[in-house]
């Protein structure tokens, strides 16, 4: 009686679930709500994580090349094209909605588009506001004849 009160619940709810245990010697199904799509999409989620995979990223400037917390892909993409180009892929049963895709691709992933103005050395930095700040034609000319060397030699 002490568990019954305690817990408030229903005498007749405890002995149900003692018959059901003794008829079948296992414990009953968990029926009550939760997340029961998860189960049916992942498949669909999965194969969205693998397109997305499938494209390379951008070379990463200098200053950044160990970091591997952002990636970067092409300017000319963006998630609605991603969409259509999966949505063309020929997996029947599998077409998405772009709000499911764009939720798979900012959860899953970090990708961003294109290369940010950021990504580049300190010293092609010096050197570019060296040129603008040189009132000088022959030391401009040399500038960027150093920062021109540099950018091939990174490249």
């Amino acid at each position: 009686m002490a568990f019954i009160s305690i817990l408030r619940i229903y005498k007749s709810r405890v002995e149900g679930v003692m018959k059901r245990h003794t008829e079948t010697r296992t414990m009953t199904k968990e029926n009550r709500s939760g997340d029961h799509k998860a189960f049916q999409f992942a498949s669909r989620k999965e194969a969205i994580q693998n397109f997305i995979k499938k494209f390379k990223p951008l070379e990463t400037h200098h200053c950044r090349g160990k970091i591997e917390i952002r990636m970067y892909l092409s300017p000319d993409l963006n998630v609605k094209k991603m969409r259509q180009m999966y949505n063309d892929e020929d997996l029947p049963g599998y077409d998405v909605t772009i709000e499911y895709f764009r939720k798979v691709f900012n959860t899953s992933f970090n990708i961003g588009f294109g290369s940010p103005r950021q990504d580049v050395c300190s010293d092609c930095l010096q050197l570019l506001e060296g040129i603008k700040l040189s009132c000088n034609g022959q030391e401009t000319q040399g500038l960027r004849a150093q920062y021109t060397q540099l950018s091939t030699n990174l490249e």
